[in-house]
């Protein structure tokens, strides 16, 4: 079978820390880039933040305290002595210079603080679910007068396409972003000591158009060696609380019990954040239905700043089959080559034979207002499985939450070619996510997750037919 599908990088809406640096090799070298972006220049006052810069210092701190040379610190951030401003060009410009600089076994940590926003995402080869890609602001931020265009920011992709190079020098990665990218205006009072993070686009001013190059980001790379915090989901805001993001606060008190002698793994670590998180979050002045959920990602199972050993993929679901969530909605559509498409149910469906060149579409719609948990697993007969979705070892199989007005729709193209396979098999499950939780594993051993809604559809490749 050739599969045809939309890779997406789960986008950086995330948060990290620097305490974690312990234990790289003897040899290895560590680096960090620190952002903090409290103020945005060329915007109203009333729209900046007061937590990235304090941010930015207790992380620098706990990284000098963990003997991380300043000369592998690049600091850029508003409001912090003797840091460079965190313009876009210069954010840029840190990241790239960083890549010459790494050798295999190195470690780099990626902090980012500061204001998140979501833009209509042009057509293109990766859609996005919901519609929307994600930016993180920059010093500069604004939107271009004439056309609307929102200028100063970077890109998740962009982020992700150095994340990448840095891995291809060998390095390992942790990222930590205590941003969000969905966005309401709602501030509350500034006594109260919570604002919230993440904007609206059309909040922004316009100002004079600048020229900024275009980008050619080269797709997704796997990452082995990689593990992601973030502060909230794609679609959530997330609070700073007395002049501090509240999820860097979480993450700095999850690590202090860890006696340098005594490395967790990301998931101890991630376990304890969350953990530090609920109790922080229930003194604020905000409904637990309004708490964002903290994300995590990547290899979770690794010693901080280590790599699993090598094993193979656990690409099994358990065979319990839960009801389907309500709003969400499942289609599979079947083109045989030279007719028209034809919509067939989903429920555990025996395609039987088909020629080869016909395509299949799986889509999702999520309109139940909340995130799925979702995995799409692809099988040959007397084969392990392997997973579609999510597409790359170690990204997120969290699916957008989505509304009636504001829907999210995946989906994915397959075309089936005559090579040999006597059955194949997609399987797909479906799982509402569990707010403030880790990453769902599909398996039966998974006690603490809800059971999943799940299906499999069955064909035999005609043979002969190419």
């Amino acid at each position: 079978m050739k599969v045809a599908w939309a890779v997406r990088r789960a986008p950086l809406h995330a948060t990290a820390l620097g305490a974690a640096l312990l234990c790289t090799a003897a040899h290895a070298e560590r680096f960090a880039i620190l952002v903090g972006v409290s103020q945005l220049a060329v915007q109203p006052r009333t729209l900046w933040l007061d937590g990235p810069r304090h941010d930015v210092a207790a992380v620098q701190t706990s990284l000098a305290a963990q003997g991380i040379s300043r000369a592998h610190t690049t600091v850029l951030a508003d409001g912090v002595p003797g840091a460079t401003p965190p313009t876009q060009a210069a954010i840029l410009a840190a990241l790239d210079g960083l890549t010459p600089r790494l050798q295999a076994g190195d470690s780099v940590l990626l902090y980012w603080s500061g204001h998140g926003v979501r833009s209509p995402a042009p057509p293109k080869a990766s859609q996005e679910p919901d519609g929307l890609d994600e930016y993180l602001l920059a010093r500069d931020a604004q939107r271009d007068r004439r056309t609307g265009r929102l200028q100063g920011a970077v890109h998740d992709a962009a982020l992700g396409a150095r994340i990448d190079a840095w891995q291809a020098r060998g390095a390992q990665v942790f990222v930590v972003f205590d941003t969000c990218h969905a966005a309401s205006s709602t501030r509350d009072a500034a006594a109260t000591g919570l604002r919230w993070r993440g904007l609206e686009i059309s909040q922004l001013r316009s100002g004079s158009p600048r020229t900024e190059p275009a980008e050619r980001l080269p797709a997704p790379q796997a990452r082995p060696a990689y593990a992601a915090f973030y502060a909230s989901e794609s679609h959530q805001r997330t609070p700073e609380w007395k002049g501090a993001g509240l999820f860097t606060q979480a993450l700095l008190a999850a690590w202090a019990p860890f006696a340098a002698t005594n490395t967790p793994s990301y998931r101890t670590l991630a376990t304890a954040t969350l953990q530090q998180y609920q109790r922080l979050a229930a003194a604020l002045p905000i409904a637990r239905s309004a708490w964002p959920s903290p994300l995590f990602e990547g290899d979770l199972d690794a010693p901080l700043w280590g790599r699993s050993p090598p094993h193979t993929a656990d690409s099994t679901v358990s065979s319990h089959s839960g009801p389907l969530p309500s709003g969400v909605r499942p289609s599979l559509t079947l083109q045989r080559p030279g007719q028209a498409a034809q919509p067939l149910a989903v429920n555990d469906v025996e395609l039987g034979r088909l020629p080869a060149g016909t395509q299949l579409t799986l889509a999702v719609d999520n309109t139940s207002g909340a995130s799925l948990d979702m995995a799409l697993l692809y099988q040959a007969a007397g084969q392990p499985a392997r997973s579609l979705y999510p597409a790359l070892a170690g990204d997120s199989n969290r699916l957008e939450a989505g509304t009636p007005s504001a829907p999210v729709h995946w989906q994915q193209s397959f075309t089936l070619t005559d090579d040999g396979t006597v059955g194949e098999t997609l399987l797909l499950a479906l799982a509402p996510a569990l707010p403030r939780s880790l990453p769902r594993r599909f398996g039966a051993g998974d006690s603490a997750a809800p059971t999943a809604w799940q299906t499999h559809i069955r064909w035999q490749v005609e043979p002969g037919k190419k």
